[in-house]
């Protein structure tokens, strides 16, 4: 970054859930494919080790390509190369990786991620690293975006559905916390659950942190106990719950199996409800965060320009890991 440039840093917003099955990862990348089909650029890390985020984004192909890159360079005793060439979600964790030349990995256009690996056991092993390793992603993060310059509008983070470390390290990192529910007998447990943990962080780590908004998906409008506890949400809840819901939608799964926003697939009337409801229910979540913008309009607009055809993002990827690569060897040579 020039040095007349003044940093300004972009929202952080964290997907977090203590609970598993909310539908977190679905709705993160969902934020992301919106934001950058809206004209931001944004940055996405998955900061889960399940890794789905980065296969939804990625596809497999581009994840099996960074594997064997880091365990190319892993071989030679120097992890650097490794990191210099494909930053991964679990360096932020384990490396202090100021005086390394960082960069996010491109994905669809206007979509950068820092990724993990399906069943990342790098990652998963971080769990369970001494709670000293907390502040370790958001002192990375703070690094990598000033080095980057003003390049990122957003930057979005897939948390781990576990409480533990990993879980505390990517709320630290974050300005903005959205809190997925699926509304069930135990949904306002996992909230008041999550609320401990978010005062705990904002004390020890970081004090700017804010809860953005509660956002129900697999809402099941026909259930009379779902009604129920969505309304003792609202009334514990009033000002943190997001006016919208996003239903049960089987059309959804399919979307992100498929590595696509819902919005891509068939115009079906599943298809179009749940495009509605997602798109709707994103915008005004994001709009509750420290971006302050709705991006519902925006979007409309931008997405019909966009038009990219996200079967081809591994190709896309592997195609700027070579090229990384190439670079790097002549620069070397």
């Amino acid at each position: 970054m020039d040095q007349n440039t003044v940093f300004s840093m972009p929202p952080v917003v964290v997907f977090a859930n203590q609970k598993g099955g909310v539908g977190k990862t679905t709705l993160t990348v969902h934020a992301a494919w919106m934001a950058a089909e809206a004209g931001l650029k944004t940055l996405l890390i998955d900061m889960d080790g399940q890794g789905n985020a980065s296969r939804t984004i990625l596809g497999k192909e581009a994840l099996t390509a960074i594997h064997d890159i880091r365990e190319k360079e892993r071989e030679s005793g120097n992890e650097r190369p490794g990191i210099e060439l494909a930053l991964m979600s679990s360096d932020m964790v384990l490396y202090n990786l100021e005086g390394i030349d960082i960069k996010a990995i491109p994905g669809p256009p206007g979509l950068d991620m820092i990724p993990a690996l399906i069943n990342d056991q790098v990652l998963a092993d971080c769990m369970r690293r001494d709670i000293d390793s907390i502040p370790q992603p958001q002192h990375n993060l703070n690094h990598f975006l000033r080095q980057q310059g003003n390049n990122y509008d957003l930057v979005l983070i897939d948390s781990p559905p576990q409480l533990g470390n990993l879980q505390s390290a990517s709320i630290a990192m974050a300005t903005d916390v959205i809190i997925p529910i699926n509304v069930s007998g135990f949904a306002l447990d996992g909230v008041r659950g999550m609320l401990p943990t978010l005062t705990t962080i904002q004390n020890a780590y970081n004090p700017n942190l804010r809860i953005a908004g509660i956002l129900t998906n697999m809402f099941n409008r026909r259930s009379a106990s779902a009604q129920e506890t969505q309304q003792e949400l609202i009334t514990q809840y009033p000002d943190s719950v997001i006016p919208y819901e996003i239903g049960v939608r089987s059309a959804l799964d399919a979307a992100v199996y498929k590595g696509m926003p819902i919005w891509y697939r068939r115009r079906t009337g599943g298809d179009l409800n749940a495009s509605k409801e997602v798109t709707e229910a994103l915008a005004e979540t994001l709009a509750r965060t420290s971006l302050g913008e709705h991006l519902l309009e925006r979007w409309k607009v931008k997405s019909k320009e966009y038009r990219f055809n996200y079967a081809t993002t591994s190709h896309r990827t592997i195609q700027a890991l070579q090229k990384r690569r190439s670079i790097k060897e002549e620069a070397s040579a």
